[in-house]
């Protein structure tokens, strides 16, 4: 197999799509191929509303098993006398880990990709010092539009509901130094795993970048219901916000091909918010409406 592409991130010869069709190649063609579902090798004939479904159930799989995994791991630890800071931590990376990076293994998996291909399909490799660029151009992106769409929602649409999560930080500041260690080792790799890396690149065999990139963003935003506090217009209005980092990491993803980079900007935009929370109440104000942790 050559792996040439690995060896040379920077050379975009071919679209994103492209490099998610080759991968799948592969393993369609593998002599190992597990027995499963059908691996397609080009899905242009495979029907919208299957790839759309795949989709939306890898990523509703994604938080209920984050939710399951999270609810045992905090009783046991209960149990187990754990204070609540690290109950909080432990829960958190376990219910990440397995509901979203244990989830779009084992579906990967399930479609006869091996490690090598796997981590080919997906794009992992360290960022060049382009791609860190990106990270950071990609950071003023997201609190450009921000700003943009907030100036609407404070205009005409409901303040945006509570998130549980930025809500703990708040009431127990001392944890936010471990939250953004947290949020580079667990929250920012685990769900651009499961989002970008399975849900982007499964809907990416069906569609063009751009309607892939939309329904992914659309996806990601909308699964955080599951930690949002309020009425149901604020919790619509959080989703919209939401959905606008999750379209710029879905961009940076199609763009550079490589797992880690939107990985990182994520992990830099939600590390961000929670580092507001130091500098008081006139911080933690302006960092929630420009949009909560994703």
């Amino acid at each position: 197999m050559d792996d040439s592409s690995d060896r040379d991130p920077m050379r975009r010869d071919s679209s994103r799509f492209e490099d998610v069709d080759r991968a799948v190649r592969r393993a369609d063609e593998s002599p190992s191929r597990l027995p499963g579902p059908e691996t397609p090798a080009a899905n242009a004939e495979e029907s919208p509303l299957r790839a759309v479904g795949a989709a939306v159930g890898l990523g509703v799989g994604g938080i209920l098993l984050l939710g399951l995994v999270t609810a045992v791991v905090g009783l046991v630890g209960r149990v187990a006398g754990l204070s609540f800071g690290a109950l909080s931590l432990v829960s958190l990376a376990a219910g990440q880990y397995v509901g979203f990076i244990g989830l779009g293994t084992a579906y990967l998996r399930s479609r006869g990709f091996g490690w090598r291909r796997l981590r080919s399909y997906l794009g992992l490799r360290l960022p060049t010092l382009r791609e860190v660029g990106v990270v950071v151009a990609g950071y003023a992106g997201i609190i450009g539009m921000l700003l943009l769409v907030v100036g609407i929602v404070v205009r005409f649409l409901p303040e945006p509901a509570e998130n549980e999560g930025a809500a703990a930080f708040a009431s127990n500041p001392e944890l936010i130094p471990a939250g953004i260690v947290v949020m580079f080792l667990v929250v920012g790799p685990a769900e651009e795993f499961l989002f970008r890396g399975v849900v982007q690149n499964r809907l990416r065999e069906r569609f063009s970048a751009v309607p892939a990139v939309a329904v992914a963003g659309g996806i990601f935003a909308s699964v955080h219901v599951i930690a949002l506090v309020g009425s149901p217009g604020a919790v619509a209005v959080t989703v919209a916000l939401l959905f606008v980092p999750g379209l710029v990491l879905g961009v940076v993803y199609e763009y550079t091909g490589n797992l880690v980079v939107p990985w990182l900007l994520h992990s830099t935009h939600n590390s961000v918010l929670l580092a507001l929370l130091l500098f008081g109440n006139m911080a933690q104000e302006s960092a929630g409406i420009l949009s909560l942790p994703v």
